[in-house]
């Protein structure tokens, strides 16, 4: 009678893993809990900066405005290209011969 393997979990227990990833826990714990999430960091620089542009420079809340939009706009095409390359990476690195060659 044919034995099936044991299912492998992608989550290891504290107790398992190999020293790497033993050894960066603590970084990690420290990381996680000290530098803020991407979103809040944009968010927050955002403000900065059309408060800076504000007080320093003779421009006022619509130039400000209108240079972030068209600031952002100009950077649709960057957008696009690195949301490309997430995409196409994830698709490559679930490719049957991919996945092999990694693991």
């Amino acid at each position: 009678m044919p034995t099936s393997a044991p299912a492998r979990s992608d989550a290891q227990t504290p107790a398992e893993g190999n020293v790497f990833s033993r050894a960066m826990r603590p970084v990690n714990t420290v990381v996680e809990r000290f530098i803020p999430s991407s979103l809040m960091f944009t968010i927050v620089l955002t403000f900065l900066v059309a408060i800076l542009c504000l007080t320093l420079t003779p421009a006022g809340p619509l130039e400000v405005l209108d240079g972030w939009g068209g600031g952002l706009a100009g950077l649709l095409e960057f957008m696009t290209q690195m949301a490309l390359v997430l995409l196409l990476g994830h698709i490559l690195a679930n490719t049957g011969p991919v996945r092999r060659l990694l693991s």
